[in-house]
């Protein structure tokens, strides 16, 4: 009987706690950034390839780099 007892508590815990949550506004940090916005495509660096936004990146030529240091580094 006492485990009948405890089977129906926790039944009727948890249908509570799913109520509860469906009514419960869902903060934003939980919520996942839905696909179809315009993506910015990345520019490799040449020198450490790291992935950077076209308009920070440093340009010479055809090559692309994340900043001074790796263009320095790629020259020598």
């Amino acid at each position: 009987m006492f485990l009948l007892r405890l089977l129906l508590l926790m039944a009727s815990a948890y249908l509570l706690y799913r109520l509860v949550r469906r009514f419960l506004p869902r903060s934003s940090s939980q919520e996942l950034p839905r696909g179809g916005g315009a993506s910015t495509p990345l520019v490799r660096c040449t020198q450490c390839a790291t992935l950077i936004p076209p308009e920070t990146a440093i340009t010479r030529g055809e090559h692309s780099f994340c900043s001074e240091n790796c263009r320095i580094a790629s020259v020598r």
